[in-house]
């Protein structure tokens, strides 16, 4: 009898840490993001653009990197508005980007 509590208790743990580990990436499928590239008429990389996005839950606020790229990671789906400003260059404004479960939605603005 004293045996078998140990396999008793394996198996019990083992459950357990399927359980705990399996959660978070299952909460994880459902988010999207936008990966972003902004260029100007030449093609051209432009950082320090001004990105902002407005969707079904808040509105976030990044710039792009030295490469000219953002990346808005953990997006619900949904529809979203992306607006992209930098002085000197006319404002780029998406109203309609789709961002689906578990995908990412490029762009070049």
């Amino acid at each position: 009898m004293k045996q078998r509590i140990p396999f008793a208790n394996l198996g019990v743990a083992s459950g357990l840490a399927l359980v705990l580990l399996a959660s978070p990436a299952g909460a994880q499928v459902d988010l999207g993001r936008i990966d972003l590239l902004v260029e100007d008429t030449t093609g051209a990389v432009l950082p320090g653009a001004s990105v902002a996005i407005t969707g079904p839950e808040d509105r976030s606020d990044v710039f792009t990197d030295v490469q000219g790229e953002a990346h808005l990671l953990r997006l619900p789906p949904g529809t979203y508005e992306v607006r992209v400003e930098l002085p000197g260059f006319s404002a780029y404004v998406d109203t309609a980007v789709q961002v689906r479960a578990a995908a990412s939605t490029p762009m070049v603005a």
